[in-house]
């Protein structure tokens, strides 16, 4: 799947379900097939970096890498690194995660049914 096809609320779903890490992956930047799919990847990952910041959730626990097919040992490299920073993701901080999430979302849903009835 193009990494471009990856929703921020895959991103959400995956946190807010307890995922201590998340990681997209695609093309590299300029091998994309479908011409400049992954430079709105770079700026999702941005927008959720952005919001992770605000909602206390530390931003490294999402990463973005380039790996092609052909490139083994590099995702084996990457696949260590991500194993090591899971470890140091401790159940408390998933649980704080899965929390400012499902509050915020709350938040939203409010948000929503009150603009409803403003305009009804």
């Amino acid at each position: 799947m193009c990494s471009a096809r990856v929703d921020e609320q895959f991103v959400w779903e995956a946190f807010k379900l307890g995922a201590p890490i998340v990681l997209l992956s695609g093309c590299h930047i300029g091998d994309c097939h479908y011409i400049s799919a992954n430079h709105w990847v770079v700026k999702r990952a941005d927008r959720i970096w952005n919001r992770m910041e605000k909602l206390g959730i530390r931003p490294e626990r999402l990463q973005l890498e380039w790996i092609s097919a052909a490139e083994g040992p590099r995702f084996a490299h990457i696949m260590r690194d991500l194993e090591e920073m899971r470890k140091k993701v401790t159940p408390e901080e998933i649980e704080h995660t899965k929390k400012v999430i499902a509050d915020e979302s709350t938040t939203q849903d409010e948000n929503n049914v009150n603009k409803t009835i403003a305009t009804t």
